[in-house]
């Protein structure tokens, strides 16, 4: 004589028990992945950008520009005392 399993569980309780497990796992996979994803973009927004943008103010900016258009003039000014001497030294 074998012995048999008897479920005296109705089977629609079993399968709204398993439909609910699936669900609660289903639901904290996701939790999780949107977890993870909203933090990601929460580093990037906190951590990452604020280094890579520019720490300069338009005043500073300003001043460089200033700097660097001085720095041009005073270029402009050597290329022409160095034109001029080569216009001297080409006539004698």
């Amino acid at each position: 004589m074998a012995l048999r399993e008897v479920n005296l569980i109705p089977a629609e309780v079993l399968h709204q028990k398993q439909i609910i497990r699936h669900l609660f796992l289903w639901t904290g996979s996701l939790a999780l992945l949107l977890g993870l994803i909203f933090g990601f973009y929460q580093y990037q927004i906190h951590a990452v950008l604020p280094k890579n943008r520019p720490k300069t103010t338009l005043e500073d900016m300003h001043n460089r520009l200033g700097a660097t258009l001085a720095d041009i003039k005073l270029a402009r000014q050597e290329i022409e005392q160095l034109s001029h001497q080569d216009a001297f030294l080409c006539q004698h």
